[in-house]
């Protein structure tokens, strides 16, 4: 009999608990649980809507004046305009050789001769708009981008240097030193250095042939006229050099 009574009481009293608590709750609380319950639930939609897969591959960069790509997916080729989104696929960022596209609300980078990648979307992409074969002549490869990147940095140094008070011995020696662009492998651009400059080695000042001279004092090669105003400086009389060696950035100093 003092068992039931027991049971009977602990019956009671959960149920009073089970009817009380949901009124004494605050909305801030509730609110909080529904936040909670709403990630889940959206969580939840997402994963069960991204049942199908893309395959995907940069094929191409465009030589015209805007930037524009050639995505591969799913066999397909289709041509993508910087800032343009095409079956939710959004290109979105270009630097160098890499590329930045976003799906879903995720990013990918891409380079041209990585292998596809895959990723996972709502629906797969199967037809393509690539209806002409002239654009395939508008397309670069990676190697073919890179040179005219350089090329066009080359272009910019030389015609900046032309407008710079340079005595004869020192356009001797910028000539040399700016004869071969190259690049760091986050593709910083620079001068890659001559094995002798003026019929000196290199080595004298601490320079290795192929190093390649990324900034001086913090200040990037492409910007001359800045590193012209550092050398004109009689009151600097420390250059910290900043060059790529082989896979590694090393400083060099020079003392005036």
């Amino acid at each position: 009999m003092m068992k039931k009574l027991i049971s009977s009481f602990l019956n009671l009293s959960i149920l009073s608990i089970i009817s009380i608590n949901p009124i004494s709750l605050n909305g801030n609380e509730l609110n909080g649980f529904n936040k909670v319950f709403q990630v889940f639930n959206n969580q939840n939609l997402i994963n069960q809507n991204l049942n199908n897969k893309d395959k995907i591959k940069l094929v191409g960069i465009s030589k015209l004046s805007y930037p524009l790509i050639l995505l591969e997916i799913n066999g397909s080729i289709f041509e993508i305009k910087l800032g343009e989104e095409k079956f939710d696929y959004n290109f979105f960022k270009i630097e160098n050789s890499l590329v930045y596209i976003k799906k879903n609300n995720i990013e990918y980078q891409l380079k041209i001769g990585e292998k596809p990648i895959s990723i996972k979307v709502k629906s797969s992409v199967f037809t393509s708009n690539l209806s002409s074969e002239k654009l395939l002549k508008d397309i670069i490869s990676n190697d073919e981008s890179i040179n005219l990147e350089l090329e066009n940095f080359k272009k910019s140094v030389i015609d900046q240097i032309s407008k710079i008070p340079l005595n004869n011995f020192e356009k001797e020696i910028t000539n040399e030193v700016i004869r071969s662009p190259g690049r760091s492998d986050a593709g910083r651009l620079g001068f890659k250095i001559p094995s002798t400059i003026i019929n000196q080695s290199v080595n004298t000042i601490g320079l290795k042939e192929n190093d390649i001279i990324l900034s001086i004092n913090n200040i990037p090669m492409e910007k001359i006229n800045d590193i012209y105003k550092l050398y004109i400086n009689k009151e600097i009389k420390t250059y910290f050099i900043e060059v790529k060696r082989s896979n590694k950035l090393i400083m060099v100093e020079w003392y005036r």
